[in-house]
């Protein structure tokens, strides 16, 4: 199986378990977070997700950077994962993160 189809078919069992899933999202994030490309001038590895937060170069003065989950972007936190409900997931640290009340 080609790593496309692998992800593919992972996004689509996460859609279903998501969609199977009536409850409410957790979470939102109190940041940007940028997808760093493989041709990125941004300092570091690439091919990962950056907070727009302290501590950080700021990923939107860079080249080959893209907004992946905008600031107020609510899902569900799970372990070490976030997860937007398109899918999209990037690694929870709590300082990050804002919990919805229910």
């Amino acid at each position: 199986m080609k790593k496309s189809e692998l992800k593919q078919l992972i996004k689509e069992e996460i859609a279903k378990i998501l969609s199977e899933n009536k409850n409410k999202p957790t979470h939102k994030s109190k940041v940007n977070w940028y997808y760093i490309e493989d041709n990125s001038d941004y300092p570091g590895p690439k091919g990962r997700t950056v907070p727009d937060a302290e501590g950080f170069d700021n990923p939107k003065k860079f080249k080959g950077t893209e907004l992946y989950i905008k600031k107020g972007t609510k899902g569900w936190a799970s372990g070490n994962k976030f997860e937007d409900e398109d899918g999209n997931d990037v690694e929870y640290k709590a300082e990050y993160f804002e919990k919805i009340s229910k």
